[in-house]
C-alpha cells in the first residue's frame, strides 16, 4: 500500500492546474424585485417573474413584456440587458426570456424557454 504525505498532497492540490470560472452568477433582475432585497420569487409574476421562478408564466396578465438595461457606476463591463416576453392562454402559460452581461471581453448569454400550467 503506498502512502502519500500530506505535504505531498498539500502539493499536489495546490500546483494542479485547474480553471475557475465566475460563469453565471446571480444577478438582480428588476427595480421591484431590488427593493424587495432580491426577495422576489414567491410573488414574481408575469414577465419578470420568468427570471425569478419560472412557474410563474401562468399568473398575471394574459400578456406581458419585460425589458431592462443597467449600467452601474458607467461602466460598460457591468452592464445587464434583459427581456422576457409572456402569452398566456386559458390554464396554459408560456414564457421567453433573455439575459445578457457582459461586455466584448467577457459575455454571459441566457436563453430561457418556460412552459406552465396552473392545476385546479
Amino acid at each position: 500500500m503506498h502512502y502519500l504525505s500530506p505535504f505531498l498532497i498539500y502539493l499536489l492540490i495546490v500546483f494542479l492546474p485547474f480553471q475557475t470560472n465566475a460563469a453565471f452568477e446571480f444577478q438582480p433582475i428588476g427595480a421591484r424585485a431590488g427593493g424587495m432585497g432580491n426577495v422576489f420569487a414567491g410573488i414574481a409574476s408575469g414577465a419578470e417573474g420568468v427570471f425569478w421562478n419560472p412557474a410563474a408564466v401562468v399568473w398575471g396578465q394574459p400578456r406581458d413584456l419585460f425589458a431592462g438595461f443597467e449600467r452601474p457606476f458607467g461602466m460598460q463591463e457591468l452592464e445587464t440587458q434583459v427581456f422576457g416576453f409572456v402569452l398566456q392562454k386559458g390554464q396554459n402559460g408560456l414564457g421567453v426570456s433573455y439575459q445578457k452581461f457582459g461586455f466584448a471581453l467577457y459575455l454571459e448569454q441566457q436563453v430561457g424557454v418556460t412552459f406552465g400550467h396552473l392545476f385546479g
